[in-house]
């Protein structure tokens, strides 16, 4: 079978991306900064395959066609379970769950465990290089974040709903067979930057969030979303 090496940008893609792309005004202060207040690049770029990377750099595309209908399906069964869900976790917005997945290219490196070195290749470099990233285990129940869903005290019911979306959504991840299913947080390590001094500081305020697992042939799927904290 060809390979679909003729991926396109997709600004739907992107979108998902763009609120952590944003400097907030301050890119006046080092217009050549890709990471001005931001933790993924202003000139990121998204392709139909789920493939990130940065404008002006040249991607590989080499996917098998099955297996980018296996990650579109399987990241909206993903969304799904998590549909009405906000992330919360102390969230200064409202932020919900969207698809996310980055095809594997045929015959790329398989990795068994998705480390911050998966997580900073699938985005391309996309990623502030001084940014922090946390990986946890869906399948080590419970967690802290779990029960971070709902901030409010009162909320009882609502929180046993969140609780019940993620151990359904780590349920699932074991279902459809992707391994090392897990939950990455992608942050501004605020001692490194206050070493950096206030000249070279990146406050980025709007953090990623993302649940993912991969399959056998190495695509990271699962659901992207975000933080603010300011």
């Amino acid at each position: 079978m060809m390979m679909i090496q003729d991926c396109i940008l997709d600004s739907e893609k992107l979108a998902i991306l763009v609120e952590c792309t944003e400097t907030y005004g301050m890119e006046d202060r080092d217009p050549e900064n890709e990471w001005v207040w931001n933790l993924i690049s202003r000139k990121t770029i998204v392709y139909s395959c789920g493939s990130i990377g940065r404008a002006g750099e040249t991607l590989q595309h080499q996917h098998h066609p099955a297996e980018i209908e296996l990650c579109q399906q399987l990241a909206q069964e993903a969304a799904f379970i998590m549909e009405g869900q906000f992330i919360n976790l102390g969230d200064e917005g409202e932020h919900g769950f969207s698809p996310f997945y980055v095809v594997a290219n045929e015959g790329q490196e398989i990795s068994a465990l998705v480390t911050e070195e998966v997580i900073r290749s699938a985005f391309g470099g996309a990623i502030y290089p001084d940014a922090k990233i946390t990986i946890a285990s869906l399948a080590e129940q419970p967690k802290d974040w779990w029960l971070a869903c709902v901030d409010s005290q009162g909320m009882e019911d609502e929180c046993d709903r969140a609780i019940k979306s993620w151990k359904s959504l780590a349920a699932w991840f074991e279902s459809r067979g992707l391994h090392n299913a897990v939950y990455v947080a992608v942050d501004t390590d605020y001692d490194k930057e206050h070493a950096r001094g206030i000249d070279l500081y990146n406050g980025g305020c709007v953090l990623p969030r993302l649940a993912v697992g991969l399959t056998k042939q190495g695509s990271l799927v699962g659901i992207f979303s975000c933080v603010v904290y300011t």
